[in-house]
C-alpha cells in the first residue's frame, strides 16, 4: 500500500435526505476531528513512513461563500458522461453542456452559479451537517432539471435502524 486517504462522507444525493446526517454521517465534532491537523498527523504516525495518508473534512465541497471568497472551496467544472457541465460537484444542476457550449462560456457559468444569490442564500447559514443537508436538498431542487427533480421526489424516506447505526451512534 502507498496511500490511504480518510474523507469524510457529504450530505449529497440519497445522503442528503431527512434523518440521514444526524443518524449516519459524522457528527460535527467527528467531521471537525478528522479534517484537524493533529488528528492527520495522529493518522500518520500510526501508518509506515512509506505509506502517504491524507485526510480531509470534504467541507471545500460545500461551496459556502465564506470558503468561496477565501479560495478554501473545490473550483472544479464537472462534467457528466452525456457531456453536462455542473458547476458544483455535490449538487445538482448543470451549466451547460460540452458538446454544445464552448468551455470558457461554462467556466463563467459555474463561477456565475457560486456566486449566485440563492447559492449564498442558502449556504451562509451552514454551519453543521444536518444544515448542509437541508441546502443541498434546496439548492438540489432549485437548480435540478425536472428530471432531477422527478428523480428527487422518488426517493425513499430515510429510516434509521439500529443495524445500519455507526458504532459512534449505536
Amino acid at each position: 500500500m502507498e496511500s490511504i486517504a480518510f474523507g469524510v462522507a457529504i450530505p449529497e444525493g440519497l445522503a442528503s435526505r431527512e434523518g440521514f446526517a444526524q443518524h449516519e454521517l459524522l457528527s460535527d465534532s467527528q467531521v471537525e476531528l478528522l479534517g484537524g491537523h493533529e488528528y492527520g498527523e495522529h493518522l500518520r504516525s500510526l501508518a509506515p513512513s512509506s505509506v502517504h495518508v491524507a485526510t480531509t473534512d470534504n467541507l471545500a465541497l460545500q461551496m459556502h461563500p465564506d470558503r468561496v471568497r477565501g479560495g478554501t472551496f473545490f473550483p472544479v467544472l464537472q462534467i457528466e458522461p452525456d457531456g453536462a457541465a455542473r458547476a458544483m460537484a455535490a449538487y445538482e444542476g448543470t451549466v451547460g453542456n460540452v458538446l454544445t457550449d464552448p468551455p470558457e462560456e461554462l467556466w463563467r457559468r459555474a463561477v456565475e452559479r457560486w456566486h449566485d444569490p440563492f447559492v449564498v442564500e442558502t449556504l451562509t447559514p451552514v454551519r453543521t451537517m444536518k444544515q448542509w443537508a437541508e441546502a443541498t436538498r434546496k439548492i438540489d431542487y432549485h437548480f435540478g432539471s425536472e428530471a432531477d427533480r422527478t428523480r428527487i421526489d422518488r426517493r425513499p424516506e430515510f429510516v434509521p435502524t439500529d443495524s445500519g447505526a455507526s458504532p459512534a451512534r449505536r
